[in-house]
């Protein structure tokens, strides 16, 4: 007779989740320890919660979640915050997961998963979670991008492409890798003010200087003579990178910085073996000439592939709720004076896991 069961993460069983981490081809940055690190060093209000799954006393799969706390937001269990994409690594067990998600009920919180269609076994976690009662919010999707070689995709782009790295090159626009704390400061100054214009809380320099340390993440900075335009982060392992924070000062969108900073990221992933570049979420069905519809534009033209991206939501009515007040969050964030976003900012960040 099998026997399953689901185990908490301990000290005991770090190296349980390293050794499937490592070898699971869907493992992203996420997933890994580091990052669990990262968010409980930074935000003393997120609390992990990571499970183990074992079929006959072997390990088949891991869940992550953190209990993300707030007084204004109230409780929510999500995989995993702060990120477009969470999600779990190993064999599909509807047992297991059907443990895990009693666990997570037991308090009365709200739950939220983070999955998009490129993972092997979306379609059986999408039944599933219909069947659990959770509403789904979709609407949103993520470009993935195959590298081959810096040739070969040169030569695919677009010739509009190929023409606005040109331009940027001309501009007289300059590359610099973020590696030390100055070169983090200065993408954190232009990072505060362009996240305020978006209508979205930003994250604490802390957070930032923890990501850094864990010698998985890579940033640049774009400048014009002296002054930085623009800025880029990826997070990566040792196949997949993802472009997690991407920022440009609208003054010089003229001169190009995101296709130098874009075509400098994917340079630097082909000559470090990664094989899939993930461009981060886009909004295929945005109105033309709205911001999210060029957005869309922009990264379709790295010629990746569109993958749908659903956050699944416990009770079913947070779906609708979350989205309407993230809605008329973002327009009052706006208009908050810059000195009060960056005291407030960081808090509310934490608090909203997104």
């Amino acid at each position: 007779m099998e026997s399953r069961m689901v185990d908490k993460l301990s000290k005991t069983n770090e190296e349980i989740w390293e050794k499937i981490f490592t070898k699971d081809k869907e493992a992203r940055f996420q997933h890994s320890l580091d990052y669990k690190k990262i968010i409980e060093e930074t935000y003393k209000n997120c609390e992990a919660h990571y499970y183990i799954s074992f079929k006959n006393t072997k390990s088949v799969a891991l869940f992550p979640f953190f209990l993300v706390k707030s007084r204004i937001f109230g409780k929510r269990f999500i995989s995993v915050p702060f990120l477009d994409v969470g999600g779990f690594l190993g064999k599909y067990d509807v047992n297991s997961l059907k443990e895990v998600i009693k666990f997570l009920k037991e308090g009365n919180n709200n739950i939220e998963i983070r999955l998009n269609s490129s993972m092997k076994d979306f379609e059986k976690y999408r039944k599933f979670f219909i069947r659990e009662g959770f509403g789904a919010i979709g609407g949103r999707e993520q470009f993935i991008v195959s590298l081959t070689s810096e040739e070969n995709m040169w030569k695919k782009f677009h010739k509009h492409t190929r023409n606005d790295i040109r331009k940027a090159m001309k501009s007289g626009l300059n590359i610099v890798q973020i590696e030390k704390s100055v070169e983090l400061k200065k993408y954190y100054s232009i990072y505060v003010r362009e996240m305020r214009n978006f209508g979205t809380p930003q994250h604490s320099f802390k957070f930032f200087k923890n990501l850094f340390n864990t010698k998985k993440v890579i940033g640049f900075n774009c400048y014009k003579n002296k002054k930085i335009i623009g800025s880029l982060i990826l997070l990566f392992n040792e196949k997949y990178g993802y472009v997690a924070f991407n920022i440009s000062d609208t003054k010089y969108r003229n001169l190009r910085p995101n296709d130098l900073l874009y075509w400098e990221t994917i340079r630097w992933a082909i000559n470090n073996k990664l094989e899939e570049l993930d461009l981060g979420q886009v909004e295929n069905g945005a109105p033309e000439g709205s911001r999210a519809r060029g957005l869309f534009k922009f990264k379709q033209k790295w010629l990746g592939e569109i993958y749908e991206r659903v956050y699944f939501t416990f009770p079913k009515e947070e779906s609708s709720r979350k989205k309407n007040q993230l809605k008329k969050f973002k327009s009052i964030w706006r208009k908050i004076p810059l000195p009060i976003v960056k005291i407030l900012g960081p808090k509310i960040c934490s608090e909203l896991g997104i």
